[in-house]
């Protein structure tokens, strides 16, 4: 009996040592908690290098849809390259080598470059951004880009840590939307377009219009309350379209610029003789269009003139309110009148820019291939540049009348319209 209780004893002692021995400790809780270590050290190291991608991936995307609404409006507002654009773009940004791609390489399957309408008004809800105001097709004036590190296009971020706990790879996606104009808070354009019906102008007129016509459609993305009005010049001019916002009114407006011809007669209903070129005419009826008083309202709109001719003036109007032609006089006569031509459509440009009037010009030099650089063209060139060309208005010339439409988006609407990221 005395042996069973001493045995006790020595057992209740060594369980209260045991109690207090601290041994080993570590080792139970490292067993314990070395999962959740791992998984920490995973979420540090891994995630860390999922967050750098992913801001790869949406430089990327932005630099992309960026890139493709500049080279359609370089392409006189046609998208129809905006995927290879978009590809060459992000494989200089992710290189293919290193990233897989980015974006879907097969020509067949663009879906990863959407070309697209983005308005205020549209409602065409996307779960992948959440916004509405980006819909497909209709008239073009925004690209989407998807980037993916994905399994989709077989490129998944692969993880170095992760795996550990059988997490071997990450898809991660980034999208961005890029359009031009229609920014924010910005004042509205008042434009007049000042188109040349000269008899000069009469092979290639078709192609000025296009080029109106691309106007039209990129000050569909001018603020809110941008307005066109349309005047037409050759001996005289004429104010041929009231001012109108661009927004409500597209369809009319392109089909006033299809009714635009050139005529010699003094009698046409809505056209001036094309017996002359009296680019200060032009100028001042565009003038009276946008902004008939003393001075324009700089809070209210921003206005422009953007002028497309094809020459130096011919002809002037006399104090008198009649047009005086000049090639119809001889020597000196002649010669005084070309300079007193200029001379007034000089004044009027200064009498537009003292108003805060920007004047831009396209200038169509029908120099057979020689780049406008014959001597009779080089002058014209340099005078519109220099001497019409007004405020934050750009020049550009060319000897193809095909190129004017991408003129009129490279210089005017691409100048006065930012391309922008919205998304």
């Amino acid at each position: 009996m005395q042996r069973l209780a001493m045995r006790t004893l020595k057992i209740s002692r060594r369980l209260r040592f045991f109690a207090r021995d601290e041994r080993g400790a570590v080792t139970i809780m490292l067993t314990v908690y070395f999962p959740a270590l791992v998984g920490l050290f995973t979420l540090a190291a891994d995630m860390s290098y999922v967050l750098w991608s992913r801001n790869m991936l949406q430089v990327t995307a932005e630099v992309a849809a960026l890139a493709a609404v500049n080279e359609g409006m370089e392409n006189g507002l046609v998208f129809s390259n905006a995927c290879n654009v978009a590809k060459s773009y992000a494989s200089k940004n992710m290189p293919v080598a290193r990233y897989g791609n980015v974006l879907k390489q097969n020509s067949a399957d663009c879906s990863d470059v959407v070309l697209g309408n983005w308005r205020d008004t549209n409602n065409c809800p996307d779960p992948n951004t959440g916004t509405n105001k980006f819909c497909p097709g209709g008239t073009i004036n925004a690209v989407k880009v998807t980037t993916r590190l994905s399994g989709q296009n077989g490129n998944p971020l692969q993880l170095a840590f992760a795996a550990l706990v059988n997490w071997p790879a990450f898809d991660i996606t980034a999208t961005a939307i890029a359009t031009y104009g229609n920014n924010p808070g910005s004042l509205p354009f008042t434009v007049s377009l000042v188109q040349d019906v000269s008899l000069s102008f009469s092979e290639e007129i078709d192609r000025a219009k296009e080029a109106d016509k691309a106007l039209v459609n990129c000050m569909l993305n001018a603020p809110n309350g941008s307005k066109l009005a349309i005047t037409v010049f050759g001996l005289t001019s004429r104010a041929y379209q009231d001012a109108v916002t661009v927004a409500n009114n597209q369809s009319s407006l392109e089909k006033k610029i299809d009714g635009i011809v050139v005529t010699s007669s003094s009698n046409h209903k809505t056209m001036p003789s094309g017996a002359g070129t009296n680019i200060g005419a032009g100028i001042n009826t565009a003038v009276g269009q946008i902004c008939p008083g003393t001075t324009c309202p700089a809070t209210s709109f921003k206005p422009t003139i953007v002028l497309v001719s094809d020459g130096l003036p011919t002809a002037y109007t006399d104090s008198r309110g009649d047009a005086v032609f000049c090639l119809n006089q001889s020597g000196n006569r002649r010669e005084q009148c070309l300079n007193t031509a200029k001379q007034q459509a000089e004044d009027a440009a200064k009498a537009a820019a003292a108003k805060g009037i920007d004047i831009y010009g396209i200038y169509f030099c029908n120099d057979d291939g020689n780049n406008c650089n014959s001597s009779s063209n080089t002058e014209a060139r340099n005078w519109m540049r220099d001497r019409i060309v007004k405020g934050d208005g750009k020049f550009a010339a060319t000897p193809n009348a095909e190129d004017m439409k991408k003129l009129m988006a490279d210089t005017v609407c691409k100048s006065a319209f930012k391309v922008r990221l919205i998304w």
